[in-house]
């Protein structure tokens, strides 16, 4: 697993950069086609709306949904750590194997996992 870090931090800078580039050009193409028109600002009004028509519902439909699901999962996976915790019931603990696990379980997970590996280096990039 090694450290986790050095990997995800330039990913995430890069997906950042990607994602300013994308606008830039977005941008640069719809001023262009808008100074085409005898109304620039009206058709970029109506680009804008076009692109919020195609981008919400998508948005809600995956996104929005998706989110919904995990926050649920993470609901039940809580209740059955509690059930389990409080001797009540066994069908929990099956539950609770079954839920996927949250994110914050995962990154403590993680964190334990690499405290147990220490580099002998400080900068944390070393190979282990």
């Amino acid at each position: 697993m090694g450290n986790h870090g050095c990997t995800v931090a330039p990913l995430k800078y890069n997906f950042h950069c990607t994602g300013l580039s994308w606008e830039i050009c977005f941008e640069g193409g719809l001023t262009e086609l808008a100074e085409e028109t005898s109304n620039p600002n009206r058709m970029k009004l109506m680009f804008t709306v076009g692109a919020v028509a195609i981008v919400v519902p998508a948005w809600r439909m995956y996104v929005v949904k998706r989110v919904v699901d995990l926050k649920n999962k993470a609901k039940e996976r809580m209740e059955a750590k509690r059930k389990i915790a409080s001797g009540e019931t066994p069908e929990a603990m099956q539950m609770l194997w079954l839920a996927p696990k949250t994110e914050e379980e995962m990154l403590l997970a993680e964190q334990t996992q690499d405290s147990a590996q220490k580099s002998y280096r400080s900068s944390g990039c070393a190979f282990q």
